[in-house]
């Protein structure tokens, strides 16, 4: 399932409609271990727990005192972009639940473990399931940088949204350092109930383990509403509006749209 994103406002305001509403994560009990498993599966938490330290570091590109006074001005980090780094923060985090043992685009679970030791565990949950490649040929995906095989998460949460509300799933926004990406898609989850699964791409280059407690998937409630839409001449309050903005910018870039636009209720 693919989906054409919306802009970094949009997603915003999408964040903000869901400030106040109840959304529940309900485990979806596995064969075996119950409750256990729900005591000992990571959690999902709101994006902003998952933000990762390498953003939090603040910092210019390059020493302002070895630079040109024009090129200061404006030597500002993307991790100072308030939009780039709040669409981060956006919504709620699922982390994986079991390690993932990554080769040759291929993924191996506690199913491959299991037939090494003979040792029986739930199939559900900790189990991968797969897509074959034919079934996304002929669409907008580029099949030439797809395996074979598409691996599925079976996720073990089911959302609980008020009636009316829905969710957006979407691998977590300008995670490169996250080997696999999840498919993205949308669930009425205040009448579906099942839990989601997750289709995911590999990236071609990685070997290793993705870790359990490795957010994978980034969760957008959002209100279905019906919109229209219109065109219209900028008017003069509009386009006066755009200068004063212009010229509050060219006299403090920095942090311009951090400290006049962004709104502090989130």
């Amino acid at each position: 399932m693919v989906l054409h994103l919306k802009t970094i406002e949009e997603v915003e305001e999408l964040a903000y409609k869901a400030r106040d509403i109840d959304v529940k994560f309900v485990f979806q009990e596995s064969t075996d271990g119950g409750q256990v498993d729900y005591e000992l599966c990571p959690k999902p938490e709101p994006m902003t727990r998952f933000f990762p330290d390498k953003m939090k570091q603040h910092k210019i590109n390059k020493d302002e005192k070895k630079m040109i006074p024009l090129d200061a001005l404006t030597n500002v980090s993307i991790k100072t972009c308030m939009p780039f780094t709040d669409a981060m923060r956006t919504g709620f985090g699922i982390p994986l639940w079991h390690d993932i043992f990554i080769k040759n685009e291929t993924a191996f679970d506690q199913t491959a473990l299991d037939q090494y030791t003979h040792i029986k565990t739930d199939e559900g949950l900790y189990s991968l399931s797969i897509h074959y490649k034919n079934q996304v040929e002929d669409t907008t995906l580029n099949t030439q940088h797809l395996p074979n095989k598409i691996f599925k998460l079976n996720n073990p949460w089911r959302i609980i949204t008020p009636k009316g509300w829905s969710c957006l799933f979407v691998a977590p926004f300008s995670r490169d350092d996250i080997p696999i990406k999840c498919l993205t898609g949308v669930v009425d989850t205040d009448t579906y109930t099942i839990s989601a699964k997750f289709p995911f791409i590999i990236d071609r280059d990685f070997i290793g383990t993705v870790k359990y407690g490795t957010v994978i998937m980034q969760v957008i409630p959002f209100e279905r509403v019906n919109s229209n839409l219109t065109y219209n001449y900028m008017t003069e309050e509009e386009f006066k509006d755009g200068k004063r903005a212009e010229s509050q910018m060219r006299r403090r870039r920095k942090h311009f749209y951090r400290d006049n636009y962004r709104s502090k209720k989130r």
